[in-house]
């Protein structure tokens, strides 16, 4: 969960499409996003970034704002969950 963490300390994210992301990231709205293994995309977002401080204050205030919708023990109890369901077999690895 890196790029919720990245959100929670105010850090503008920009990632890839990958993994659970989509449970939290918005593309355009609070972290840019390009496909996986799009290097060039990923290195144009980046540099927009470093150029652009408007963009980076506002993805920063919403990363912000969505990680705080992310309650520890609710997080914790998912993890639990998922955990106990490896033990049993239940997940696919």
């Amino acid at each position: 969960m890196p790029p919720l963490e990245a959100m929670a300390s105010g850090i503008p994210v920009v990632t890839t499409n990958c993994g659970g992301i989509s449970e939290f990231i918005e593309p355009g709205y609070n972290a840019l996003v390009s496909e996986v293994y799009d290097t060039d995309t990923l290195a144009a977002l980046v540099g927009y970034l470093l150029e652009n401080k408007d963009m980076r204050n506002i993805l920063a205030k919403r990363g912000r704002e969505t990680a705080l919708k992310f309650k520890t023990d609710k997080i914790i109890i998912k993890l639990e969950e998922y955990l106990l369901n490896i033990v049993n077999g239940s997940v696919n690895k």
